[in-house]
């Protein structure tokens, strides 16, 4: 359901991406002049204002439209309600960040991986990462995370694949040191997979 709602009713909560502010700085630009082209997509919750509980929404994507709204002072912002427990909100909060320009390898890994633990957190029948839409009698099942990854973001699901083993064998601390670093790429990435995670977060350190 599209409504206009108001944009300090909007929680922001635990994301997963940092802000950027040139992105943020091009959407003021872009919204003082033509408005806000794609409406953000929140979730109803409860908010505490003041001490008292009130009807409010949760942000699933759009944290750098919000973020450009507030800054602009205006009270109200369209957006999508839609009503997800909370591992499609990690889903579509992942999804939304994987569809983003120049993503980097270290960002991919950790958003795959993230996205995969929700997916088969939801949907367990999917972890032997068969790629198939039907079993033995014709019955349709569940794609694997792979599969249905690439059908959200437009990526093929080997590259897919390849993304969510860097997130798994690379643990989050080295992954965070690397973040927007010159050793953000996919081939030292897979340098470090064969290291402890001690090993890893030493190694990103030491070179």
């Amino acid at each position: 359901m599209l409504a206009m709602i108001p944009v300090d009713m909007i929680e922001n909560g635990q994301r997963l991406r940092d802000i950027s502010e040139a992105q943020v700085a091009s959407l003021i630009n872009s919204i003082a002049d033509v408005g806000l082209l794609n409406p953000i997509t929140v979730y109803p919750r409860q908010l505490y204002r003041g001490g008292v509980q009130v009807d409010g929404y949760g942000l699933i994507a759009g944290l750098h439209r919000k973020t450009a709204y507030e800054r602009l002072g205006l009270a109200e912002i369209e957006a999508n309600i839609l009503d997800l427990d909370d591992l499609d909100r990690q889903i579509a909060e992942c999804d939304e960040n994987l569809c983003a320009p120049q993503l980097s390898p270290a960002d991919r890994a950790m958003f795959t991986k993230r996205r995969r633990d929700a997916y088969e957190a939801k949907h367990p029948e999917t972890k032997n990462g068969r790629d198939q839409h039907s079993n033995r009698d014709g019955q349709v099942v569940q794609p694997s995370f792979a599969e249905d990854q690439a059908a959200a973001t437009g990526v093929d699901a080997r590259t897919v694949r390849r993304d969510a083993e860097r997130g798994e064998k690379v643990c989050d601390e080295a992954l965070s040191l690397i973040r927007g670093t010159r050793f953000d790429t996919g081939a030292y990435l897979d340098r470090l997979k064969s290291l402890t995670p001690d090993e890893q977060v030493k190694a990103v350190k030491e070179d």
